[in-house]
């Protein structure tokens, strides 16, 4: 979260607060008071673009999309380049102002979106559930496109979970285009975020501090 702090390390007070994480910080408008961060409020699979004063109102919600955001601002904090991808969609790169409207759109990936749609690719489904530890963790799961529940299927893990980072994230990229190729094949493709991974807070984070590798394998079991 964000904190107010005095020039000799006095905390002042908390900015934000909540049951989410502040992913990125974007900078402060001196002029206006506010401050631009991204954050995992909505869900710590997705990334929005959010403002506050720095009295830690008049919170606002400033991305449109379910997805991934991320901003770039200009010096002068009254425009913000929007990022935006989600699983099963490529960028779309529009221009806002810090109002949230948008001005104009600068790249919509309409060719490969075209092109895409010449390809029978399947879907990114995410899901959650329970480990025998009790352990809450998310996931994805990509099946072939003529998927037979009745039929076994042999099933790839893709495995990084290493502190702090996410493999189960709704945006666009990594190796999803190979995942598609496998399922052709008559593969299931599925990846977890086992304890130690980024976006569910610090506790889930530092759990595996000083012993890498044990939480983490059980999970994944």
């Amino acid at each position: 979260h964000i904190y107010l702090f005095k020039i000799n390390g006095e905390k002042r007070k908390q900015i934000t607060k909540g049951e989410w994480e502040v992913t990125d910080f974007y900078g402060f408008d001196e002029k206006n008071k506010t401050l631009y961060y991204q954050s995992t409020e909505r869900s710590p699979l997705q990334r929005d673009i959010y403002s506050i004063n720095i009295s830690g109102k008049k919170k606002k919600l400033l991305s449109e999309d379910l997805g991934t955001n991320k901003a770039s601002f200009s010096e002068n904090y009254k425009y913000f380049i929007n990022t935006h991808s989600s699983s099963n969609t490529p960028n779309l790169i529009n221009l806002y102002n810090t109002k949230g409207e948008k001005k104009r759109t600068i790249k919509d990936s309409n060719k490969l979106r075209e092109t895409l749609e010449e390809y029978d690719l399947t879907k990114k489904k995410f899901f959650e559930f329970i480990t025998e530890s009790g352990i809450n963790l998310s996931g994805w799961m990509m099946k072939p496109i003529d998927f037979d529940e009745n039929k076994k299927y042999p099933v790839l893990m893709y495995v990084y979970g290493g502190p702090g980072s996410q493999t189960v994230e709704d945006s666009w990229g990594g190796h999803y285009m190979w995942y598609q190729l496998l399922c052709q094949q008559g593969y299931i493709v599925v990846s977890i975020d086992n304890r130690g991974t980024g976006g569910r807070g610090a506790e889930f984070k530092k759990c595996t501090y000083k012993e890498l590798g044990k939480l983490e394998t059980i999970d994944q079991i």
